[in-house]
């Protein structure tokens, strides 16, 4: 498939099957998200793969306020979590007084993402969760929670259809300024 056709075809996947998704599945997605690039190259991010026996615990820690239900049947989960020991990453801050830690988590859970889609998986980024409560699962101290940033299910999809995307026109959204 070729990059557009996989950026039409990944989607936010609620509707998994509760299939284990595979360690050389995962080993190839969070390849996929080491290998994004990030503000002067300082990978500001830790990814924390949780499976098996963890499993139940992390669907509990990501369903808050009655987000997230669909996750009981995801088959793995990715948090990321802000890297604060990244001292080049907090010296740009200071210089540009602009923040690129979580713009670089994004790209590389986008990244992730779309690596699980290329490999026949369904994903979903996560923003709404509990860090304090994924901190736990992923064995941080509790004040770690607020660098727990995002959260990738992933799993088997339901079905292989992809939906139709709802998209504003280009003319809405594109302009070129020569």
């Amino acid at each position: 498939m070729n990059f557009n056709e996989l950026v039409e075809k990944r989607e936010s996947c609620r509707a998994f099957t509760g299939q284990a998704v595979s360690h050389e599945q995962l080993d190839t997605i969070v390849h996929a998200g080491r290998f994004a690039p990030s503000a002067k190259n300082t990978q500001p991010w830790k990814f924390y793969v949780v499976s098996g026996e963890k499993l139940e615990a992390m669907c509990d820690a990501v369903k808050v306020m009655g987000f997230n239900k669909f996750v009981d049947n995801a088959g793995a989960f990715i948090a990321i979590v802000a890297d604060s020991n990244a001292v080049l990453d907090k010296m740009i801050k200071r210089v540009t007084s602009r923040d690129f830690i979580e713009n670089d988590i994004g790209i590389a859970v986008a990244s992730m993402a779309y690596q699980a889609t290329d490999l026949g998986l369904g994903s979903c980024i996560l923003g709404a969760f509990s860090g304090k409560e994924v901190a736990g699962v992923i064995g941080l101290d509790e004040k770690q929670g607020k660098d727990v940033k995002l959260v990738l299910a992933i799993g088997h999809k339901q079905t292989a259809e992809t939906r139709v995307k709802n998209r504003k026109s280009k003319e809405q959204t594109v302009f070129f300024v020569d």
